[in-house]
């Protein structure tokens, strides 16, 4: 058995259904996110609101024999992004190095929303890394990326493309010296 909630402290326009649930192995649960008007005060701005799924206590199994045995409960957060008016976000590439087989980076993030992005590495024309669903939340500047390599470039340069994952446009076309 496993109960659903919103993390504490979390705004009260979304409801859960269900609140709890039992699963067997193997078996999947929908959980229907429904979003509230928001209120009046609230301004423009990005809001994340944490879905808290834990593992009950009948769940974890028999209580532990003798002293000392505990158990373990485990549970998931997961982040519903809410955007209320326009906003914007905009990344740049710095420090890129070549690893063994990657290409390491750091992504930072500016403006009003969370990126949500995909990564592709080119070696002149040919693509040679891709890193799909990357995220920098808003509440972070900037995150450390490693793109797997399918081979090391040729030359001494390469290309970075940073594409919203929403929509494939591109965010930022670097190229960078190795």
């Amino acid at each position: 058995t496993y109960k659903i909630s919103l993390c504490k402290d979390q705004p009260d326009f979304v409801k859960l259904s269900p609140h709890q649930t039992t699963l067997k192995p193997r078996q999947t649960q929908a959980i229907k996110v429904q979003r509230k008007p928001m209120p009046e005060e609230a301004g423009d701005g990005e809001y994340v609101v944490r879905l808290f799924v834990q593992e009950t206590a009948e769940t974890a199994g028999s209580p532990g024999q003798g002293q000392g045995s505990s158990k373990i409960l485990r549970g998931v957060s997961i982040p519903i992004i809410i955007r209320k008016g326009s906003l914007d976000s905009s990344a740049e590439i710095r420090n890129v190095s070549l690893d063994k087989d990657s290409l390491r980076f750091n992504l930072h993030r500016s403006g009003s929303k969370s990126l949500f992005v995909n990564l592709v590495v080119m070696d002149g024309h040919k693509e040679i890394g891709r890193l799909g669903n990357v995220r920098v939340f808003l509440d972070r500047d900037m995150r450390s990326v490693s793109v797997p390599l399918a081979r090391m470039p040729s030359g001494s340069t390469v290309t970075i493309l940073v594409k919203d994952a929403a929509d494939n446009s591109e965010v930022v076309r670097q190229t960078a010296g190795l």
